[in-house]
């Protein structure tokens, strides 16, 4: 059986003084995201996927880029089961599977 997945709307600033999540919304899907990077060669994606898998304890492999690679609103996969679902206990998988949040 395969992990469900969260699929989150990621929106970024690059450019910024620390790399950082400053902003989760779980109820609207949503993270807001601050890298020192600049949005060249790919380098600001990579820096966004090492900041959300440090901020929710996940291998970086785990944090999938869905689409926006160009764009300041990003969409990623994280794994259904993180950590924060149980700590925040506000989020029922079972719902976000049926609205279609978690997927295969």
């Amino acid at each position: 059986m395969m992990q469900k997945r969260w699929l989150v709307t990621v929106i970024v600033t690059p450019k910024a003084r620390e790399n950082k999540v400053s902003y989760v919304s779980y109820s609207e899907d949503l993270i807001r995201v601050r890298v020192v990077e600049a949005p060249e060669n790919n380098k600001a994606n990579m820096a966004i996927v090492r900041v959300l898998s440090k901020y929710f304890q996940i291998k970086q492999n785990e944090v999938i880029l869905v689409s926006g690679s160009t764009s300041k609103y990003k969409k990623f996969s994280l794994p259904g089961n993180l950590k924060i679902f149980q700590r925040e206990g506000s989020l029922d998988t079972e719902k976000l599977e049926k609205q279609g949040y978690l997927f295969d």
